[in-house]
């Protein structure tokens, strides 16, 4: 997937899909891609953002590989959110 020319269409079919992300020292956190929200007017083009639910482990804020089975790592730009009562939240922002 090419993320420069990525909009909220190519990742809305990824809604529930479950991502290993690296950790510096190697541990592998889960997190779990729960929605794709649109900008104003909710149009197929930028901005829009991406939200993801994580495991009990949270991912400090950075440039973090996404990987699933079969296929190409996404690199993304994650920001913890403020989490729920179900774990921890990240966004990445496309603008």
């Amino acid at each position: 997937m090419d993320l420069a020319t990525a909009g909220p269409a190519d990742f809305e079919a990824l809604v529930g899909t479950s991502f290993r992300a690296g950790m510096p020292g190697g541990e592998l956190v889960h997190v779990t891609l729960i929605a794709v929200e649109r900008g104003p007017g909710g149009t197929d083009s930028r901005p829009f953002r991406l939200l993801f639910r994580g495991s009990t482990t949270r991912l400090p804020q950075g440039m973090v590989s996404l990987t699933r089975d079969g296929a190409e790592p996404i690199d993304l730009f994650l920001v913890p959110a403020i989490p729920d009562a179900e774990g921890p939240l990240y966004v990445a922002v496309f603008g």
